[in-house]
């Protein structure tokens, strides 16, 4: 079990229409209201649970963030790993490790197996 002092806190960071200049100006103010008062990361995801985080919106949020620690929440898949770590500092990952890909089969050890070779080569490309 981790130290409580060193335990991460991270804010979700889910906004719809992520696109518009209004919403990327509420991202910047609400990034900041949890940077500022010492949450250690912000997790975004898709649309809902195993749906994909889009790179685009991953991308935006990097450039709207800077160097500040970014997660992606959801739809991560072993073939899309590599991309979203290229934008993001770490994934949680969840129901595509499950039998049928689905939030509520059990753990596959072939799934992890294979999702955890595609971080390990994304790791080594980078």
């Amino acid at each position: 079990m981790l130290d409580y002092a060193k335990k991460p806190i991270i804010a979700m960071l889910h906004l719809m229409g992520w696109g518009s200049r209004d919403i990327l100006e509420r991202i910047i103010r609400e990034a900041n209201i949890y940077y500022e008062n010492g949450v250690d990361a912000v997790v975004t995801t898709g649309s809902g649970t195993g749906e994909d985080s889009p790179t685009e919106k991953l991308m935006e949020f990097r450039k709207v963030l800077g160097t500040k620690p970014l997660i992606v929440g959801a739809g991560v898949t072993s073939e899309t790993v590599a991309e979203k770590l290229r934008y993001s500092d770490g994934v949680i990952i969840g129901s595509w490790l499950k039998e049928g890909h689905d939030a509520h089969g059990e753990v596959n050890a072939g799934y992890v197996r294979e999702f955890m070779e595609s971080v390990r080569k994304a790791r080594t490309d980078v």
